[in-house]
């Protein structure tokens, strides 16, 4: 199968591609850089790159041609609520990827399998652990966004038979993740720790997270594009719920490094807890999450430089 992955030299992207190289997929990249990262530069002779946003037509017509599949994972804002990023979520990411949409028409894409946001697009949730059929009401842009793609997918696949697949991930962490977007608690936290800086607590540390390791979301992604047909959604996540107390207690009995803390008020756009259901995706696509959080850490650290 010849698959086009857009930010398939980013964090999840890059675990992504090298799942789909190993299954002996051909892998086409779109992507801002101008050079293959270093981790993926090995892989080089196996990959047609593109540099250029996702949405551009040119581009596309370019490295459309012959693709089955499209995984879609760029996206240029994180879960951060500002003054004026609303206009700048859709701008950027939902113009986009209506072009990146109506182009996988244009070339008869067979499946876009579509990387949304488990911890943003339910919103504050009205039960724990949260289901695929709870109702999505995101109240931050990033949530927004996502879900504003998802409903697009939904409408193109009853207006065009377009099959998708959407993977809500819960918060993924691991290696390769930019730690310079403030975005991926675990890594900042662990590079803070490692440049003997206090960590920022947003609130009071009791905030739950479901946290999945990058290469458990990589699997995910590929036994959803060889095994799911139609239209789908899953939740994927750790299975687990984790305070950022608890978060703490897991980096310190994981590296034994002393390390200070510092609370801060809490923000509005942080729901008190997210914790995803992933029964359905277990199901249906074999997921199973491998690397406990403990493990998770410890390779994290490691990456970061702490060993």
């Amino acid at each position: 199968m010849k698959v086009l992955v857009t930010g398939g030299t980013g964090f999840i992207g890059s675990f992504v591609v090298e799942a789909l190289l190993q299954n002996n997929h051909e892998v086409v990249i779109m992507s801002h850089g101008s050079l293959l990262p270093a981790y993926l530069q090995k892989l080089q002779n196996k990959i047609t790159y593109f540099q250029a946003d996702f949405g551009e037509a040119d581009a596309l017509e370019k490295a459309l041609p012959g693709c089955d599949a499209v995984i879609h994972l760029a996206w240029s804002t994180v879960p951060k609520q500002t003054r004026g990023v609303t206009a700048y979520e859709f701008s950027s990411n939902i113009n986009s990827g209506i072009n990146l949409i109506e182009k996988c028409i244009d070339f008869n894409i067979d499946k876009f399998i579509f990387l949304s946001s488990g911890g943003t697009v339910y919103g504050t949730p009205n039960q724990i652990p949260i289901t695929e059929s709870h109702p999505e009401n995101p109240i931050s842009n990033y949530g927004l966004g996502k879900l504003t793609m998802e409903k697009l997918l939904h409408l193109y696949h009853y207006t065009n038979r377009l099959n998708y697949t959407i993977l809500r991930v819960s918060n993924a962490y691991g290696e390769r993740q930019n730690l310079y977007k403030n975005q991926g608690v675990i890594g900042v936290w662990l590079k803070s720790i490692l440049q003997h800086k206090k960590i920022e607590i947003w609130g009071d540390g009791s905030v739950v997270r479901d946290y999945v390791y990058v290469r458990d979301v990589a699997t995910a992604v590929i036994s959803a594009l060889t095994l799911v047909k139609g239209a789908a959604v899953y939740n994927i996540g750790g299975g687990n719920g984790y305070s950022l107390n608890d978060i703490i207690t897991a980096i310190n009995n994981e590296i034994g490094i002393s390390f200070e803390l510092n609370y801060k008020p809490s923000r509005n756009f942080d729901v008190p807890v997210n914790v995803l259901d992933i029964s359905m995706a277990k199901e249906k696509i074999g997921y199973h999450p491998t690397i406990g959080l403990s493990e998770g850490i410890g390779r994290t650290w490691k990456w970061i430089g702490g060993q």
